[in-house]
């Protein structure tokens, strides 16, 4: 344990050391950081200074190549005011005369455009006329030029004569300077002269290019030093002839912005650079406030580090005390529960033996008041079979009653439309009709009660529905106690709960069944009052009947009257006997289907009984398993 307490500490000072390394996580991060933006300034700095440059040249290179063709396009336009033109086609080529020449040519064009030589090439390449500054001189041109001025001239030979082709460049002369040329083929300007056979001759202008000129070309497009050099040597620009060959070359003193950057940037870099290390002073001052503040902390630390490692050595003692302590109590525990368990095995056994000859205290009333609200339902049931019985018999009886007084009334009906002719017949007719609604009335009376006896039936099946329907709750609420019984009882009531799930599932058909059975009963009891209702109609035409019966026997000679009164009387017994007979038979119907509930009820009843025995056993079972137990 001390050991591990002095590594903790140990730990603990290692990683305040490690945290608070001033040169390392401090000063390191710091120089690193502002040489790190120091070198980005600089390469940035330095590409853009580069990047510059090199613009900068090829600006000053675009500028050289263009004067070079400038100068080439300015030859070309003198040389064709030179050629295209019959004066010159007739002194040149047709007869040569070599003082127009030299005052047009040779030593004017010296003169004038500092040309240095003018050559005429005849169509088989032989030199007719040559000129080297103001004098005549005896040069061949082919050999004097070299081959780009012969390669033009070939490329001028096989083009139209009609195009006035020109082709200039640049040649490097037998005397070995750079020199511009133009070469055109001498034409006619207004065809007064005529082309002589063989081919074209040709007009060629050349320039050395000298350092005066080099110069002259450095002042108009601001190239500082500007100088022709021979080939071979470093060039900024290097001189090509037509084909590709160099001839030579320019080069200059190139303006460097990205210099000029540089010098500008390089103090503005030094400020910045010495502004980052001020500020990288003050915050390393700063951190090594913190860091002697950190390390001040980290002594107060220490300190409360040892006092809390002397505490965790008094704890650890006092817990090993403790642990010695809990190990004596566990065991006498240990001890005093082994005691326990076996009273508690004893006192469970008692308690389960107890709890089962309670549980069958319990449930015996139970059983026995379900058993007894069964054979109360069977009772219910033959009760109402015999009572829906009789009301069949009494229906039938009215139903029987109405078609007699129906078939009556129809033969009364031909006897009353013959009563005008026959007093003596209609007052016989009328006793008979007289006597035929007394009786009807008698068995309207009868229908009356049999519909009065159906009520109190109907109010009887309603009474036993809703014992029915109290039975099946009480037997499933009963179930339900069965159920939860067995559920506390484990596997051992695990029969006994299939039982009470089959009488809950039969108390459920019971209620729905008693339902149905209640629907029906109301449904024939509206019947039962139609049917009333019918029979008072018929009650009321047979009482007109018989009032007017007796009329006709007292009152002969209102004989038509009194047949006109039977007539509408007996239709008004044929139309109730009619309806009545309906009713009855409606009213019948509904009795029937009561009938086969009641049959329905009364097997209900029966399974109920034999699912009473079943839980019955299942019970006794569960209670002798329990005893087992």
């Amino acid at each position: 344990m001390h050991g591990k307490v002095h590594v903790e500490q140990d730990d603990r000072r290692s990683m305040l050391d490690h945290a608070l390394d001033y040169r390392r996580d401090f000063v390191a991060p710091l120089v690193r950081m502002i040489g790190l933006a120091v070198a980005s300034v600089a390469a940035l700095l330095l590409w853009l200074s580069v990047q510059a440059d090199k613009r900068e040249m090829e600006t000053e290179r675009n500028a050289a190549r263009t004067a070079i063709d400038m100068h080439l396009a300015d030859m070309q336009r003198y040389l064709k005011d030179c050629a295209a033109w019959d004066v010159a086609l007739q002194n040149l080529v047709v007869k040569l005369d070599i003082g127009w020449a030299n005052e047009n040519i040779g030593p004017y064009l010296f003169k004038s455009q500092d040309y240095e030589s003018s050559f005429v090439v005849d169509s088989a390449g032989h030199t007719t006329y040559a000129s080297y500054g103001d004098r005549l001189v005896r040069l061949d041109a082919t050999s004097y030029l070299g081959l780009p001025v012969s390669l033009a001239i070939n490329t001028l030979k096989t083009a139209s004569a009609a195009s006035h082709r020109q082709m200039s460049g640049l040649t490097l002369t037998a005397r070995g300077s750079v020199a511009a040329f133009a070469v055109a083929p001498i034409t006619p300007d207004k065809g007064l002269v005529a082309q002589p056979p063989g081919g074209p001759s040709f007009l060629i202008l050349v320039d050395d290019l000298t350092a005066r000129d080099a110069r002259s070309i450095g002042v108009n497009h601001q190239l500082a030093d500007l100088r022709l050099v021979p080939t071979g040597q470093p060039a900024d620009l290097v001189l090509r002839t037509l084909q590709g060959q160099a001839v030579g070359g320019l080069r200059w003193s190139p303006r460097r912005p990205g210099s000029a950057l540089r010098r500008q940037a390089v103090p503005i870099m030094l400020m910045v650079c010495l502004g980052l290390a001020l500020a990288g002073r003050r915050l390393l001052a700063r951190a090594r406030t913190a860091i002697a503040d950190a390390n001040a902390a980290t002594a107060g630390a220490d300190a409360a580090t040892r006092e809390a490692l002397e505490a965790r050595e008094r704890v650890a003692a006092q817990e090993r005390e403790a642990r010695l302590t809990l190990e004596r109590t566990v065991s006498e525990v240990r001890t005093e529960n082994i005691k326990l368990n076996r009273q508690a095995e004893a006192s469970r056994s008692a308690a389960l033996q107890e709890a089962g000859r309670a549980f069958q205290v319990r449930i015996a009333p139970e059983l026995a008041a379900i058993r007894t609200n069964a054979d109360a339902m069977t009772s219910a049931a033959e009760s109402v079979r015999a009572r829906v019985i009789g009301l069949l018999d009494s229906m039938d009886a009215t139903s029987r009653l109405a078609e007699d007084a129906a078939r009556r009334s129809a033969a009364v009906s031909p006897e009353t439309a013959a009563f005008d002719t026959s007093a003596g017949a209609i007052a016989e007719e009328a006793v008979v009709g007289l006597d035929l609604a007394r009786a009807g009335t008698a068995h309207g009376d009868d229908a009356s009660a049999s519909l009065i006896g159906l009520a109190e039936a109907l109010d009887s099946i309603d009474a036993v529905v809703g014992s029915i329907d109290a039975i099946a709750r009480q037997t499933d609420f009963l179930a339900l106690n069965a159920k939860i019984e067995a559920a506390r009882s484990g596997g051992a009531g695990a029969g006994f709960s299939v039982v009470a799930a089959e009488v809950k599932t039969l108390a459920l058909e019971a209620a729905d069944l008693t339902r149905s059975v209640a629907e029906k009963v109301a449904g024939v009891r509206t019947s039962a009052g139609v049917a009333a209702a019918s029979i008072s109609k018929v009650s009321d035409a047979l009482a007109r009947s018989e009032r007017a019966s007796d009329a006709i026997t007292h009152a002969v000679e209102r004989q038509r009257l009194g047949a006109t009164i039977i007539r509408e009387s007996v239709d008004s017994i044929v139309a109730g006997s009619q309806a009545l007979t309906l009713s009855v038979q409606q009213s019948r119907d509904l009795v029937v289907e009561s009938r086969h509930d009641a049959d329905v009820l009364e097997a209900m009843s029966q399974q109920l009984d034999a699912s009473l025995a079943s839980l019955r056993s299942s019970s006794d079972q569960f209670v002798e398993e329990l005893a087992r137990a």
